[in-house]
C-alpha cells in the first residue's frame, strides 16, 4: 500500500489493520522452522549452529552419518522436519513424542510441519494429560540413545508440553501413581516450580536424567514457552539439571506443604538414583526461540510502520481482568502501577513523544480464576476487561491480546481485539436482543459469547504450530493537548 493510501486511512482503520500486522510478525519470526533456519546451518557438509543472543557466533560440526534426533513437545514435529531437511543424510534414526492430532491438523492445514523416515512421529498425551502412547514413546526413545557412542551427534529437540509427552516414572512408581501426584500438587495450588521439584524426583528423564542415558554428545534446540525461559523448567528440563540439586527432603516438603502424604514406599522411589553421575560436559542446551524473540520481531514491524515503540515487558502476568484494566489505562491514564513493568518503562510510558502514534508490546502468560460457566480463555477476558475500561475514550486506542500459539483456551479464537467503541458497538447490536452487559459476560468468564456476537472482534489464525505464550500490542495516539501520557 503506498504512503498515499496509508494517510487516506482513519486513525481507526489504521489501528485494526496494524495491529494485526504486528502480531503476525511476531508469530513469524517464531516459526519453528524459521528459528532453525535462522540458528542451524550447513555449509559445504559442514553443520554450522549459531550461538549467542546475537547469533555473532558459530560452532562447527562435521556430521558423518552420525545424527540422532529425539524431541518431545508441541512444537517440535516443525523443529524436526526443518531439521532433516538440512541434515537428512547423515540422521540414523529420530523419534518425536507430539500431541495426539498434530499429525491430522498438520495435513489438513497443508502445512509442511512433519518429518519423514527415518525419524518416527509418535502421538500421546491427549488433553495434554500424560497416558500410555506418551509413556510408550519415551521408553522407545531411551532404546535410541542408549546404544549410542561418544562418535554419535543426538539432537535433542524441546518445546512445551513434553513434561507429558515424555512422562516415563522411576521404576517401580507407575504412571498412574506418579499422575495422582502430581495431580494433587496441582489441584493444590502448587507452583509450577515446586512441581517441577517433585516431578524431577519421580522421573527417568526429566532433570538432567535423559543425559544418563546416553554416551553421545547432545544437542539440545529449545522453544521456550515459560516466562524467563528457565531451561530446568522448560517440558521439566529432560538435559538440564535443576538449579538445586532436587534433594529427596525438599520435594518431600514440599509434599507435606500442602498436605499429601509422603509413605515410606514413595520416599525410597525418589532416593532412588540420586547418586548417579548426570555428564553435563557433553550437553550444549540453547534457546532458539522465546517470547523475547517475537516482542523484537513486533517492535521491529511496528517501527517500520511509523510507530514509537516502548517494550513494556516480557514477563507479563497476573489475573487477566486485572491486566486488561491496567494496559486499558495506559492509553487512558498514562498510568502503569498495575502492571508488573520495570522504573525505566515507566519513565517512557510517562514521557511519551507528543502528537505521535504509539505501540506498547507485552508478553507473557496472564491467569484466569474461573467462578463462571461461560467460554472463553485468558486473552479473550483480558480483551474484554479492557475494552469495558476503554469505552467512551475520546481518543482511539485498539488492543489485540492474543496467544502465540493461535489457540486461547477451549476455543476457535487466538483472542480479541478491542477498542473504545467496542462496548457501545455490542449495546447497539445486542441490547436490543435482550442479551446480558459486558461485565456480566466478564463475571461470567464468558468472553467468547461476548465477542461472538461482535464482526471482527475475534481474532482467529488457527494453529501456528508454535507457541511463546502470549502477546499483547496496545496501539494509541498522543497529542500536543494530551495531558493523558505525561508526566
Amino acid at each position: 500500500m503506498s504512503k498515499e493510501n496509508i494517510v487516506r486511512l482513519s486513525t481507526a482503520a489504521r489501528f485494526h489493520r496494524d495491529v494485526r500486522r504486528i502480531f503476525r510478525a511476531a508469530v513469524y519470526a517464531v516459526e519453528p522452522q524459521a528459528l532453525m533456519r535462522r540458528k542451524v546451518h550447513v555449509i559445504n557438509d559442514k553443520l554450522h549452529f549459531k550461538v549467542g543472543s546475537l547469533d555473532a557466533t558459530s560452532r562447527v560440526y562435521e556430521p558423518n552419518h552420525n545424527i540422532y534426533v529425539c524431541g518431545m513437545g508441541k512444537a517440535v514435529a516443525p523443529m524436526a522436519a526443518q531439521l532433516q531437511n538440512l541434515l537428512w543424510p547423515h540422521i540414523q534414526q529420530g523419534i518425536i513424542s507430539i500431541p495426539v492430532g498434530f499429525t491430522h491438523l498438520a495435513q489438513l492445514l497443508k502445512k509442511p510441519w512433519l518429518p519423514k523416515y527415518p525419524i518416527e512421529v509418535l502421538e500421546g498425551a491427549k488433553g495434554n494429560i500424560p497416558d500410555e502412547a506418551s509413556l510408550s514413546a519415551s521408553q522407545k526413545i531411551i532404546a535410541m540413545i542408549e546404544p549410542l557412542s561418544e562418535t554419535d551427534i543426538l539432537f535433542v529437540l524441546i518445546s512445551g508440553g513434553g513434561s507429558a509427552l515424555a512422562p516415563l516414572p522411576k521404576t517401580p512408581l507407575t504412571l498412574p501413581e506418579k499422575q495422582a501426584l502430581i495431580h494433587k500438587l496441582s489441584s493444590s495450588g502448587a507452583s509450577i516450580e515446586e512441581i517441577n521439584t517433585v516431578r524431577t524426583r519421580l522421573s527417568a528423564l526429566k532433570g538432567g536424567k535423559l543425559l544418563a542415558r546416553t554416551r553421545a554428545r547432545v544437542i539440545s534446540l529449545i522453544l521456550s514457552d515459560i516466562i524467563g525461559s528457565p531451561l530446568h523448567l522448560i517440558a521439566s528440563g529432560p538435559t538440564v539439571l535443576p538449579l538445586t540439586k532436587g534433594d529427596t527432603e525438599e520435594a518431600i516438603e514440599i509434599l507435606r506443604k500442602y498436605n499429601i502424604d509422603v509413605s515410606t514406599h514413595l520416599a525410597e522411589i525418589m532416593n532412588r538414583s540420586s547418586s548417579i553421575s548426570i555428564p553435563t560436559a557433553k550437553v550444549e542446551n540453547h534457546i532458539i526461540g522465546s517470547n523475547v524473540v517475537a516482542l523484537e520481531a513486533a517492535k521491529q514491524e511496528a517501527l517500520s510502520l511509523g510507530y514509537h515503540v516502548v517494550v513494556a515487558t516480557d514477563r507479563l502476568i497476573g489475573e487477566a481482568r486485572n491486566v486488561g484494566q491496567g494496559i486499558a489505562k495506559i492509553a487512558t491514564h498514562g498510568d502503569t502501577f498495575d502492571l508488573n513493568v520495570s522504573e525505566e518503562v515507566r519513565q517512557q510510558l510517562k514521557n511519551l513523544p507528543h502528537d505521535s502514534v504509539i505501540c506498547v508490546l507485552f508478553g507473557g502468560e496472564t491467569t484466569v480464576k474461573v467462578t463462571g460457566s461461560g467460554v472463553g480463555g485468558r486473552n479473550q477476558e483480558l480483551a474484554l476487561s479492557a475494552a469495558i475500561a476503554l469505552n467512551g475514550h475520546r481518543r482511539d486506542v485498539v488492543l489485540l491480546s492474543a496467544g502465540t500459539d493461535g489457540i486461547d483456551g477451549p476455543t476457535d479464537a487466538a483472542g480479541a481485539v478491542v477498542d473504545q467503541k467496542t462496548i457501545s458497538l455490542y449495546k447497539r447490536l445486542c441490547v436490543a436482543e435482550n442479551k446480558t452487559d459486558a461485565s456480566s459476560y466478564l463475571a461470567n468468564n464468558d468472553s467468547y459469547n461476548f465477542f461472538k456476537g461482535i464482526h471482527d472482534a475475534h481474532f482467529k489464525i488457527g494453529h501456528t504450530g508454535t507457541n511463546v505464550m502470549d502477546i499483547q500490542v496496545l496501539l494509541f495516539e498522543t497529542t500536543t493537548n494530551d495531558s493523558s501520557n505525561t508526566s
